[in-house]
């Protein structure tokens, strides 16, 4: 079960405290070419800054996100593209990045939702028919992942696999985050 600590921890982000880049701008440009740069720390506080002008920029909130992960602040990550995915439940690259992060936290349940999502919300697998899943479905009753939700997803991810519409690596990197999830 995941404890409430644990629960609180995603809810929102968690701002820096004393972000001298809060007032900057063009914080989202900035960020992008610090990033660009290779410089996590100052992209990250610039995407804070942006995304605080800017509360409903999906781009944003999204770049935020994947770069707390990149800089291996993997809880930031997740309350980041949470909020982003809360904004466009369709964006496949922070669902994916959400999935990666969950697994990374050991949170199973959640990356496989999100792997469900990505593969419901991606046109090119339109057909195949997992269960439902909302970003609703991403809050934290527990981890565990069930047996059958494992089942579910791996055997999604499968078909998705044998309609050969994207290179194959796309949905094995997405297969093998399934199957990690479980020897965490």
């Amino acid at each position: 079960m995941t404890s409430p600590v644990h629960m609180s921890l995603f809810k929102e982000y968690n701002f820096a405290e004393d972000n001298q880049m809060k007032d900057h701008p063009n914080a989202l440009e900035e960020g992008k070419k610090m990033l660009e740069a290779g410089d996590l720390p100052s992209a990250v506080l610039l995407f804070e800054a942006a995304v605080q002008q800017f509360p409903d920029s999906v781009e944003a909130w999204q770049l935020l996100g994947t770069s707390q992960a990149e800089n291996e602040q993997d809880p930031q990550a997740i309350s980041a593209l949470k909020r982003c995915i809360s904004l466009d439940p369709a964006n496949s690259a922070a669902l994916m990045a959400l999935a990666v992060s969950y697994t990374n936290e050991s949170y199973q349940a959640q990356a496989c939702h999100a792997l469900t999502m990505w593969i419901q919300n991606n046109p090119e697998y339109a057909n195949l028919k997992g269960s439902p899943r909302q970003p609703e479905n991403l809050r934290f009753a527990s981890s565990f992942m069930s047996k059958e939700l494992h089942e579910e997803t791996t055997k999604l991810y499968i078909k998705a696999a044998r309609q050969n519409t994207a290179p194959w690596w796309t949905l094995m990197f997405r297969l093998v985050l399934v199957f990690y999830s479980t020897y965490l």
